[in-house]
């Protein structure tokens, strides 16, 4: 069995540059919960991309459920929210 790649970082498709998540800052983002599993849970990010200024999504399983790759980048992101 191969294993994954390692995520290593946000691709952005207006400029094709791989950030690394510590570039790209959070705009919002949502939480939701499935209608009849509450373990139904995932986060949409709305980003923005630190080179070209270009917006775009990153969506993650929200709790236990969520990838260690992906929790990683999270934790990176910059959060612009304000």
């Amino acid at each position: 069995m191969r294993s994954q790649p390692r995520l290593t970082g946000i691709r952005c498709p207006s400029c094709g540059r791989t950030h690394d998540p510590g570039q790209v800052g959070i705009d919002e983002l949502v939480r939701f919960e499935g209608e009849s599993n509450p373990s139904d849970e995932m986060i949409l990010f709305a980003l923005h991309c630190g080179e070209c200024g270009a917006a775009g999504t990153y969506v993650v399983a929200y709790g236990p459920a969520i990838e260690p790759d992906d929790a990683e980048v999270v934790s990176r992101l910059i959060d612009r929210r304000r």
